[in-house]
């Protein structure tokens, strides 16, 4: 799927959750999901995540997205999943195509960035410093 078909296919879903077709969305990574930052009307971010088809089962996102839920209301700095309108933490939508993807959304953390670049890491390369992986290691012990 390229990324004008991505963007096409989160934009159906996105009034499962109560978003407009016209919310800004940015390309933020993609790795085995397409990720989005959507800025909703009233100027909160969101992060959206466009699964790869076929590559996670819904109850394995579903079971991360509710991890998250409780994480957050524990007090963790962790995305905050979004729910749909429905109540679920987590959606499917069809692209034009008729492959069925998943899709979920979370509240942006501001300052967050994802960890890592795909095209660093398979060229053995890495731009992330001693400092990453200690803050990693403190959220960790945090857990």
């Amino acid at each position: 799927m390229n990324l004008d078909a991505a963007i096409r296919t989160v934009r159906s879903g996105l009034e499962l959750y109560g978003f407009g077709e016209t919310a800004a969305l940015e390309l933020v990574k993609y790795r085995e999901n397409y990720v989005f930052r959507l800025t909703a009307g009233t100027g909160e971010g969101y992060a959206v995540r466009l699964h790869r088809a076929g590559y996670r089962q819904d109850a394995e996102i579903r079971t991360e997205m509710a991890y998250l839920h409780a994480l957050a209301g524990r007090g963790l700095s962790v995305p905050e999943p979004v729910p749909a309108l429905d109540g679920g933490l987590m959606s499917t939508v069809t692209a034009e195509d008729g492959t069925v993807f998943q899709l979920d959304v979370l509240r942006w953390i501001e300052g967050a960035h994802p960890l890592g670049d795909i095209t660093e890491a398979l060229a053995g390369e890495s731009s992330l410093g001693p400092e990453v992986f200690r803050k990693l290691g403190v959220l960790a012990a945090e857990l």
